[in-house]
């Protein structure tokens, strides 16, 4: 069994997987949704029981969305996300050191090297939410 390219196609998985998890948690339609909430509930009656539904669900997008500035200022930890931090730290260096390994044993620059070093900035990426948490 060739090694070589098992351990190249599970980095590649493991890239992958990294990039799938990254597109996941981008929604740019969040606010157009919100907005559109907020004008069905000032269109329904107050007295409604939807009207209450809704007004607690668009208070929790709002929180979600903007987060209580009263409990960011509060919330002084250095790492706001443990989970995306160690997750791109995994990635930056798995990537890093093996783009590295790479460049040595071919003497240069090969083209499966993009490919790795991609991930590798694509953990820094991580890295960088986990300590600033999301900026919304």
């Amino acid at each position: 069994m060739d090694w070589d390219i098992v351990i190249k196609a599970f980095g590649m998985l493991i890239g992958l997987v990294g990039t799938v998890y990254q597109f996941k948690r981008f929604d740019p339609r969040k606010r157009d949704k919100l907005k559109t909430d907020l004008e069905i509930l000032n269109l329904l009656d107050p007295e409604s029981p939807e009207f209450e539904k809704l007004k607690i669900y668009t208070e929790y997008e709002i929180d979600e969305l903007y987060g209580n500035t009263t409990e960011r200022r509060e919330n002084k930890q250095f790492i706001k996300k443990p989970g995306d931090f160690v997750f791109g730290l995994v990635l930056f260096l798995g990537f890093f050191v093996w783009t590295y390994i790479l460049y040595n044993n071919a003497g240069g620059f090969t083209w499966y090297m993009l490919i790795t070093g991609f991930f590798a900035f694509a953990g820094a990426g991580n890295i960088i939410i986990g300590l600033e948490g999301d900026k919304k």
